[in-house]
């Protein structure tokens, strides 16, 4: 459990959800099994758009840092 509390949950999951209601185009909340357990997703955009995944700012930079690890 990543929350403290299960209402520290409940005032994180409401504030996302009232974030989601403006996203600027329309899309569909998804929950994706994965190895880890079930995850959320937003899909957006024009249906016949490319794909382009994104994660967790902390995630991507991991990833993108992975380089510069190998080298250090």
């Amino acid at each position: 459990m990543i929350y403290k509390s299960k209402e520290g949950a409940r005032a994180v999951e409401e504030r996302y959800r009232a974030y989601l209601a403006h996203w600027p185009v329309p899309s569909e909340h998804l929950r994706l099994a994965t190895r880890q357990g079930e995850t959320f997703a937003v899909a957006g955009g024009p249906p016949d758009a490319g794909h382009l995944p994104l994660g967790q700012t902390s995630r991507i930079l991991e990833f993108l840092r992975a380089p510069e690890k190998r080298r250090a």
